[in-house]
């Protein structure tokens, strides 16, 4: 990691982040982005300090942090979509949707673990 004054912008630095972070989105370590957090503001914080000069540069990061930002939707989309298929798989456990004679939907609650009668 490259370390400059912390009160102006690194191009530089930010891109190694950004490389990080994507690394990070695609191996599906996203607990491990917390530990960008602190330089990445810190950069965010000094971006309107960035040289003119530097508008190539300036253009491969936004592409990287829009890039990023995709994969990042992208996984918080499969965390929902798990954690709606689990209710799901506890709904099924505890009860079960089917239909009566008229066509209406109808829910049969399960029995809960161990009061089902076992006879030889």
């Amino acid at each position: 990691m490259v370390m400059s004054d912390p009160q102006e912008f690194d191009a530089i630095a930010m891109q190694d982040i950004l490389r990080r972070e994507r690394k990070l989105l695609l191996s599906g370590d996203l607990a491990k982005l917390s530990d960008l957090l602190p330089e990445k503001e810190r950069l965010v914080a000094h971006f309107h300090d960035a040289k003119e000069g530097d508008a190539e540069v300036l253009d491969e990061i936004r592409v990287q942090s829009r890039d990023n930002e995709r994969l990042l939707n992208a996984a918080l989309a499969g965390l929902r979509s798990v954690t709606q298929r689990v209710k799901e798989l506890q709904t099924v456990r505890s009860s079960l949707e089917t239909y009566d004679q008229l066509g209406k939907r109808k829910s049969i609650k399960s029995p809960q673990q161990g009061q089902v009668e076992k006879r030889a």
